[in-house]
């Protein structure tokens, strides 16, 4: 077999010349598929490590009612828009000003919206530059905000929260750490104010029978008046759980009973003694 070495080491140079173009046109069509008629294309934004713990920390009871849960500066979302200029995907957060900035869209408010009246409005905004796009979006994190805190507790003044904060998450970031002085300060005279409205709230009730709504979600701008313990009331007897319970005005005999696991099953109902 006869070798012509001057041919095989002209059809080596073309390889290797062919094969680095190949390389380059590869890179540089990665590069390029970022970007259509120039809009840019995040399939995975970029997101700060730190922000991703703060997301996989907060820990949800629920999944999250777009019809409840209202936005505010630091909330983020993930953005998707296909249009006939080319697909736009973003990771965009309402700015302090609580507004959010979409290329080629501008500025819109949606402070203070719920989730489906915020994304309804940021629809309706594309729509109005982009009549045919396709606009997906979801809640990608959440924010944190501080309320104000009063009262004889142990951490006294702002706290920071989420909007997936209750009450009683509250009461565990400023409750002393020394447990004794814990029972001096009142789970049942709990004044949740926000702005004009003052929410009383009952966390012992929330701990006995677990109904939700006596254990609101924090909302930003509430300030939460906690107190001590300075009335109590007695019941004992045909009582499942009798002993000294702290007083509620205008409470009913019948919470105070329930309060205390209910009546025990030989105990004579016709007979109370106040």
């Amino acid at each position: 077999m006869i070798v012509n070495y001057q041919t095989l080491n002209y059809s080596l140079k073309m390889f290797k010349y062919l094969f680095i173009l190949v390389s380059f046109i590869f890179a540089n069509s990665t590069d390029l598929s970022s970007y259509t008629n120039g809009l840019l294309l995040d399939s995975e934004p970029n997101i700060d490590n730190s922000i991703k713990k703060q997301i996989y920390d907060i820990s949800l009871e629920e999944t999250i009612n777009p019809d409840k849960y209202t936005v505010g500066p630091g909330d983020s979302f993930l953005f998707n828009m296909i249009s006939s200029d080319g697909m736009l995907t973003a990771n965009i957060t309402i700015s302090p000003l609580g507004s959010i900035l979409i290329p080629n869209v501008g500025d819109i408010f949606i402070d203070k919206l719920t989730i489906t009246e915020a994304f309804n409005t940021i629809k309706s905004k594309c729509l109005n530059t982009y009549s045919n796009a396709q606009i997906n979006l979801t809640l990608y994190s959440i924010r944190n905000f501080k309320v104000q805190v009063t009262g004889p507790v142990y951490r006294p003044g702002n706290v920071t929260v989420s909007p997936v904060t209750r009450v009683s998450d509250v009461y565990e970031l400023v409750k002393d750490p020394n447990l004794e002085k814990n029972t001096k300060l009142s789970l049942r005279n709990i004044q949740l104010v926000r702005g004009l409205n003052v929410i009383n709230v009952d966390l012992l009730k929330y701990y006995q029978n677990g109904n939700k709504e006596l254990n609101p979600y924090v909302k930003q701008g509430d300030v939460i008046k906690f107190q001590i313990k300075d009335s109590f009331v007695s019941i004992k007897g045909g009582i499942k759980i009798p002993g000294q319970y702290e007083y509620v005005e205008k409470e009913s005999l019948f919470s105070l009973i329930n309060l205390a696991g209910n009546f025990t099953d030989n105990a004579d109902t016709n007979y109370i003694h106040l």
